[in-house]
């Protein structure tokens, strides 16, 4: 919608003037003009750089795999005092076909573990 206004002049020049009226602006571009310009991408890129830069990974943990029961069997045998290579293969016969036995084994501590297994052993007839 245009408006045509009439301005006093002259008697010998009559002027008219176009105008659109700003109260009457579109809402498109009333919401454009309250929008700020936006920043340059570069700035945007120099602060994450910068963050990354303040974050220092932690040193990767080594991580331990877990031992086999078996594995932790055979160790345990070696550390006996009175183990010889016959007593050994027993015991591993007698330990790793019963789980239960093995765990319990295992958890026991270390000063009555060669009793136990030699008690075990003799009622099993090994």
């Amino acid at each position: 919608m245009k408006l045509v206004v009439l301005l006093p002049t002259s008697q010998t020049e009559s002027a008219q003037k176009t105008t659109t009226p700003t109260a009457k602006k579109s809402r498109k571009s009333q919401f454009f003009e309250d929008i700020p310009e936006p920043p340059s991408f570069k700035v945007f890129i120099d602060v994450v750089v910068e963050l990354a830069k303040a974050l220092k990974l932690p040193k990767p943990v080594p991580t331990v795999a877990a031992q086999k029961p078996i594995e932790l069997l055979k160790d345990a045998l070696h550390f006996l005092l009175d183990m010889n290579p016959e007593l050994y293969l027993r015991s591993l016969d007698l330990l790793a076909v019963d789980g239960k036995l093995m765990e319990v084994f295992l958890g026991l501590e270390e000063d009555i573990k060669a009793a136990w297994l030699f008690r075990k052993l003799h009622q099993a007839s090994l």
